[in-house]
């Protein structure tokens, strides 16, 4: 029953799926690695499913399905890799001499 929380916590961690809650235990934790992959396989299945939604469709612009396809992932994960991204961005381009921007 362990593997089965370590995965919900992975999907909660990681993703704004809802998914039942558990409490996090030190031996529910154990396995929470190994299911990081499968977060990104669950974003991945669902770009999937809208790619396959386009090709099915005509008359979507192709404008339309690449805005949607690069929100599915922010809109999943709650933009948390966007939110790394731009603090880092803040960091390379302030004023500050090249030891503390690193």
């Amino acid at each position: 029953m362990s593997v089965i929380k370590s995965f919900f916590i992975a999907l909660s961690m990681y993703s704004k799926i809802p998914v039942p809650h558990t409490e996090w235990k030190e031996e529910d934790m154990k396995f929470v690695f190994v299911f990081f992959p499968f977060v990104g396989v669950v974003i991945g299945a669902i770009e999937l499913g809208w790619f396959y939604l386009c090709a099915q469709v005509e008359g979507i612009p192709d404008i339309c399905k690449v805005f949607i396809a690069a929100a599915i992932p922010i809109a999943i994960t709650g933009g948390i890799h966007v939110d790394g991204f731009m603090d880092t961005m803040d960091a390379f381009h302030s004023y500050r001499e090249r030891e503390k921007k690193l």
